[in-house]
C-alpha cells in the first residue's frame, strides 16, 4: 500500500491498516483498487472556503448535515431580509433596528466560527469514513 494512502486513515487505525493491507487476497486488492478514498485534505479546504454552505459534508458524504448547514445559513439570510423589510415598512423605529441586525450579525458571526470548527470535524470524519469503508470491503469480499 502505498504510504499517501495511510493520511486518508485516522492515526489510531494505521497498524491495522497497513496489516490488513499486507494479507489481502486478490478479491479484495481489486475491490480495494476500484475504490477512491476520499482525501481528508481535500475536505478540510472544502469545509474552510465553502464549509457555510455545506461542501465539506456533502463531498465525504454527511448528506443531511450538509443540508442543515445550507437550510440554516439560508434562514439567517432571511431573517436579515425580514429584518429589512420590516424597517422599510416603518414598522420599527431605527434603535429597535439596529438591536435586530446587532442580534442578526452575533447570530451570523457565531454561524460562521462552528463552519469553521465543522471545517476540522469534516477533515476527522473523512478519514474515519475511509476507515469504515475499507473495513466493509474487506468483510464483503472475504
Amino acid at each position: 500500500m502505498p504510504v499517501k494512502q495511510l493520511s486518508k486513515f485516522p492515526k489510531y487505525s494505521l497498524y491495522l491498516v497497513t496489516d490488513k493491507f499486507n494479507s489481502l487476497n486478490e478479491r479484495q486488492q481489486g475491490a480495494l483498487n476500484l475504490t477512491d478514498f476520499k482525501n481528508p485534505f481535500v475536505a478540510l479546504a472544502f469545509g474552510l472556503f465553502l464549509g457555510v454552505i455545506g461542501a465539506d459534508r456533502f463531498y465525504i458524504g454527511s448528506i443531511g448535515i450538509g443540508t442543515l448547514k445550507a437550510l440554516a445559513l439560508f434562514f439567517i439570510f432571511a431573517a436579515i431580509g425580514v429584518i429589512e423589510a420590516v424597517y422599510e415598512g416603518k414598522a420599527m423605529s431605527d434603535s429597535e433596528y439596529i438591536v435586530a441586525l446587532g442580534i442578526a450579525g452575533f447570530v451570523l458571526m457565531f454561524y460562521f466560527v462552528l463552519a469553521v470548527v465543522d471545517a476540522f470535524l469534516s477533515f476527522k470524519a473523512c478519514k474515519e469514513k475511509n476507515l469504515q469503508t475499507l473495513v466493509e470491503i474487506l468483510e464483503i469480499y472475504k
